[in-house]
């Protein structure tokens, strides 16, 4: 969930309906809660209803219109049908149609929720805010991360914002301030939104700060703090977003040991605390390890590689884990959610929430050159302008863990849409040919297709689809 501080004052009272207060008690309900759970929560269905608040009048404060208060006790009660714990409010937009001589004014409220189940025997709330409160005011403080649906038009200034710590490796105090065991609600604070954020295999969840540096996160906390290229190709690596602080310094450890340094440095500064076990370098103490990752280079004017310290791995002790890959979906949700955004058959475009039921699995791109992005497995990529599919992106594989059966090609092929340079041309005789890109403009979207070279025959290997 993505906040900041704003204020809209849409407050609930719920005394105005006596109705309700003769079929069920409203301490009955799943509440609308004011604070994320401590603990990532399980997120049982996304929802959206509309209300007409009838006879509006913009000189009576919103709060005493029960066609407001009536939504929000709409959700509760359906939530409670979903056997859902509680709701988390993740939008309120609202639609004014002005006065005319036939009409009285009306306002049209668009609620988004998520219907959450807490994590198994922990229901505690942590410090962070919900964007909207159990009032219905929009209050926006800091981040979390449970993939929400509101928009976050300046996540870019917030991580712009952040001071980042020194880029200290820890096993006492962690890396970059951040210790092993921390919230995510501690670890947003201080060093800002996520540059992306991964669903792994394992029902964990991985926080990319920069291009490589990774939190992984295990029930609402951080269980280990790596370095490296660990999840994604060198095509999606390249599209997280230059981070100052962490793609900007080198990091290093306790006793004056620096990246890059060479083994032999790292065995001089450190002395008897650096072991040696099954060719892992490692620090401990009784509760933490902190391996220490190298890589080979030869020097053109030297014979003989050098060993240099080029990552880390810091972790429990005694629940360290093989690193799990990201979840990606399967051919048949691939296949239905490509349908839901083919544009040669779109009737109308689907909401994020319909995205990402239909996909399962899926993961988000915070900072970017081009905004946020939502990565709908290992080759589409989406964004969203004011809740409005505006783009899609159809491209190479975005992480390290190959999917051969839904390449490009297979992708194109569920569109309907040729794969070739010459294939292209001779289907859409009207399309601009650019050299190494085509594009082909339609009544409500237009195509661009990328290739590697000029040539006829040259394969795509990138289609761009924008939403009119």
């Amino acid at each position: 969930m993505l906040t900041y501080y704003k204020y809209s004052f849409f407050i609930c009272l719920l005394i105005q309906f006596p109705l309700f207060a003769d079929t069920i008690e409203t301490t009955e309900l799943p509440p609308i809660l004011n604070y994320m759970p401590s603990c990532s929560p399980n997120i049982l269905k996304h929802v959206q209803i509309t209300r007409t608040l009838a006879k509006y009048d913009a000189n009576i404060p919103l709060e005493e219109n029960p066609d407001f208060t009536q939504a929000l006790l709409d959700l509760r009660l359906d939530a409670k049908r979903q056997q859902a714990d509680a709701v988390i409010l993740t939008n309120i937009h609202n639609v004014m149609r002005p006065e005319t001589k036939n009409l009285a004014s009306t306002k049209t409220s668009h609620f988004n929720a998520d219907f959450i189940r807490y994590c198994k025997d922990n229901s505690q709330l942590s410090e962070q805010v919900t964007p909207y409160n159990d009032k219905g005011i929009h209050v926006v403080a800091t981040i979390s991360y449970s993939f929400q649906l509101a928009d976050a038009p300046s996540l870019a200034e917030v991580a712009d914002s952040i001071q980042v710590p020194l880029a200290n490796i820890s096993l006492d105090s962690g890396a970059f301030g951040i210790p092993l065991g921390a919230k995510v609600a501690t670890l947003t604070t201080q060093l800002g939104p996520a540059s992306i954020e991964i669903m792994l295999d394992s029902s964990e969840q991985a926080l990319g700060y920069g291009r490589g540096i990774w939190f992984i996160i295990r029930d609402g906390m951080v269980n280990s703090i790596q370095s490296g290229n660990l999840f994604m190709s060198g095509y999606g690596k390249n599209l997280i977003g230059y981070r100052e602080g962490f793609d900007s310094v080198s990091w290093g450890l306790e006793g004056g040991v620096q990246q890059n340094n060479s083994l032999e440095e790292v065995k001089l500064q450190l002395g008897a605390q650096l072991k040696n076990s099954a060719s892992e370098y490692l620090l401990s103490n009784r509760k933490a390890q902190l391996r220490l990752l190298f890589e080979s280079f030869n020097p053109v004017s030297k014979e003989q590689s050098i060993e240099k310290l080029t990552g880390f791995v810091l972790e429990n002790k005694n629940n360290a884990n093989t690193l799990s890959s990201p979840k990606l979906a399967t051919t048949t949700q691939v296949d239905h959610t490509i349908g839901l955004i083919n544009p040669f058959n779109l009737k109308q475009k689907p909401k994020l929430k319909t995205l990402l039921d239909s996909i399962g699995s899926y993961h988000k791109l915070n900072l970017s050159d081009s905004g946020i992005w939502w990565l709908l497995g290992n080759h589409l990529q989406v964004q969203y302008e004011q809740g409005e599919l505006r783009r899609a992106q159809i491209a190479q594989e975005l992480f390290n863990k190959p999917s051969p059966n839904l390449d490009m090609r297979y992708i194109a092929k569920q569109l309907a849409f040729p794969y070739t340079k010459a294939e292209i041309l001779t289907q859409y005789p009207n399309a601009t040919d650019n050299f190494d890109q085509v594009q082909i403009r339609f009544e409500n979207f237009e195509l661009e297709a990328k290739f590697e070279t000029e040539a006829d025959d040259a394969a795509m290997y990138q289609l761009n689809i924008e939403y009119f």
